[in-house]
């Protein structure tokens, strides 16, 4: 399934948001199927053009799940090769682009072909619908998982803060019903679980071992020096110690709330996460459909 076959795309619903944009204009949102998949965003999309993606021999793909230490990652690969500080997302597109954001300021094929190699490649998208190079070619592919119950608390915060996602819920949106979303797996990157499932089940197969870093969350912020020198040795960078300490420091909580400038959008929930407590019958339906969906790797991420 992961390298073969054409992308699939229908629309099910288009509408104007109830908040303006950063421009000033009222979003176009859709909420579609991708490969029979449910999605929803305010972009426009070429996936077709995506999944034939011509790909160079030192690319490197960043791929997760929308809220579980994708900037972060993306922080300390950016640290581990220069210097300069990235303070707004769009400034860390231009250098590590997120192919499935097509806007008219961000054309994401025009951008990538600009890019000079090694060229690295964020994406949130089913394993199904990525550039089907990666698998023929064996690219180089850093998959970052995190625990369902924070993810779910993440995601939640980030639809009632961010313009963007709020736009495509109701405006009394509340847990409640961001829980049932997205245990139905109505969510802006689809089904969590059979992402979860799908990706797993590529990454930790032996031909997936071959070429592809798969690093937890829980890695990213406690094991953090670790973690740095994993990523640093297999995307091919020799750090000194300089470089690792300044990988570190970049990416701490403080500093990506004082520095990074779109830090309300990606630190949302630092210290906020046990404001929100499970119920025991929402717990047994996480743990239950985390066992169901993902086998023998359930335990990652409970």
């Amino acid at each position: 399934m992961a390298a073969n076959g054409d992308i699939t795309y229908e629309v099910i619903e288009e509408f104007t948001g109830r908040k303006q944009s950063r421009s000033g204009g009222m979003m176009r949102c859709k909420r579609y199927l991708l490969n029979g998949f449910y999605r929803e965003d305010n972009w426009h999309h070429d996936f077709q053009a995506l999944r034939d993606m011509k790909l160079h021999e030192e690319d490197v793909f960043l791929c997760t799940y929308m809220r579980v230490g994708t900037t972060l990652t993306q922080r300390i690969m950016l640290a581990l090769k220069s210097d300069k500080k990235f303070n707004k997302l769009l400034e860390i597109f231009d250098v590590f682009p997120f192919i499935e954001m097509n806007i008219e300021s961000f054309r994401t094929l025009e951008v990538a072909a600009k890019l000079p190699s090694p060229r690295w490649f964020k994406t949130h998208l089913f394993i199904s619908a990525v550039p089907r190079e990666i698998f023929e070619k064996r690219t180089k592919l850093i998959h970052v998982f995190r625990n369902c119950k924070e993810t779910i608390i993440s995601t939640y915060y980030f639809y009632i803060t961010n313009v963007a996602l709020n736009n495509l819920v109701k405006e009394d949106f509340n847990f409640e019903d961001h829980f049932d979303r997205f245990m139905r797996g109505y969510n802006a990157c689809g089904c969590w679980f059979r992402y979860t499932k799908d990706w797993f089940d590529y990454v930790f197969s032996d031909k997936g071992r071959t070429h592809c870093l798969v690093i937890s969350y829980k890695e990213l912020t406690q094991q953090k020096r670790e973690t740095v020198k994993k990523i640093s040795s297999f995307i091919g960078i020799e750090p000194t110690e300089e470089v690792i300490e300044r990988a570190i420091c970049y990416t701490t909580p403080e500093s990506m709330k004082t520095e990074f400038t779109d830090s309300v959008a990606q630190v949302r929930n630092a210290g906020r996460e046990e404001e929100l407590m499970f119920t025991a019958e929402q717990s047994a339906a996480i743990e239950e459909k985390c066992r169901e969906m993902l086998g023998e790797h359930a335990h990652l991420v409970l």
